[in-house]
């Protein structure tokens, strides 16, 4: 369930705002148009990932090298940072970060679901993720949007993401 909220429901959301936008009264910009359709692409793969996972349902057995976990988590939040315009800066912590074989789903998919979050109800413009060795702490994003109130209830997205954290054997701080 979260992997559908975190990963193919942002994108499927992201494919209907794009698309209301191209109502036919504009112009057509042609890097909506390709947003657009990097999107569906995003979304198809993303469901046939999970299709796979629950046909196998071996998630948790995947194996991914440490570099590519952090391309992954990288490209994540450098995706959600191009499709909503705003910028980026990656810092990296000393020595390869170190996680379990689960962290392969859980970590780039709270990676973006951060990002997405920060952007959408936060309305950042810009974004500084710094990625750690530590087990406890694997990465740190930082934004300049206004926030979220001390006291507001846990959305399906923060809800997943405290759980993603959990899995990870760290906790999620906002």
């Amino acid at each position: 369930v979260r992997d559908l909220h975190d990963g193919l429901t942002q994108e499927l959301a992201f494919i209907r705002s794009v698309g209301a936008s191209l109502d036919g009264r504009s112009p057509v910009d042609p890097a909506r148009v390709a947003a657009l359709s990097d999107a569906a692409e995003r979304a198809y793969l993303e469901s046939r990932r999970l299709i796979d996972a629950v046909a196998t349902k071996s998630e948790s057995s995947m194996r991914i090298s440490i570099r590519t976990l952090r391309d992954r988590v990288v490209g994540e939040i450098q995706h959600v940072a191009a499709r909503a315009g705003v910028e980026l800066a990656v810092a990296e912590g000393p020595g390869p970060m170190v996680v379990a074989d689960s962290a392969a789903l859980d970590l780039p998919a709270l990676a973006r679901e951060a990002a997405t979050n920060a952007v959408r109800h936060g309305h950042a413009t810009h974004l500084r993720l710094a990625l750690w060795p530590d087990p406890k702490l694997l990465f740190v994003l930082e934004d300049d949007g206004v926030g979220i109130a001390p006291k507001s209830p846990d959305g399906h997205g923060l809800r997943g993401m405290r759980a993603r954290a959990g899995r990870l054997g760290t906790g999620l701080h906002i």
